[in-house]
């Protein structure tokens, strides 16, 4: 695709002139350009994300998100046993964490 058949194709979709749309996609082009973010983040923005993408970074590792699996865990009717031994794929997925956050768990139960 190039950047007339992107204006093209784009108008014809949104029922939007072509020199309006062409506008929209040389705003977005410069953007692009002068952005100090990551294409990621831009199409995140672009799809329509209420927060930004990475918006609170966290370290998996991070001993307060530790502590928050090793309590869910407690709660959790699987519990401990399962937290330090089972298959660390599937106690990320029951969890919905990180797996170094899982293994910072085991290391902190050991």
């Amino acid at each position: 695709m190039n950047h007339a058949s992107l204006v093209s194709d784009t108008a014809a979709r949104s029922g939007l002139p072509e020199p309006t749309v062409a506008a929209v996609v040389q705003a977005l082009a410069e953007l692009v350009h002068d952005s100090h973010a990551s294409p990621d983040e831009l199409l995140h923005a672009l799809l329509g994300a209420a927060d930004a993408l990475h918006a609170h970074p966290v370290d998996p590792r991070d001993p307060a998100v530790v502590a928050d699996l090793v309590g869910r865990a407690k709660a959790h009717p699987l519990g401990v046993d399962y937290l330090k031994g089972g298959h660390l794929g599937s106690v990320a997925a029951t969890f919905e964490t990180h797996a170094f956050t899982v293994l910072a768990a085991r290391d902190l139960l050991r």
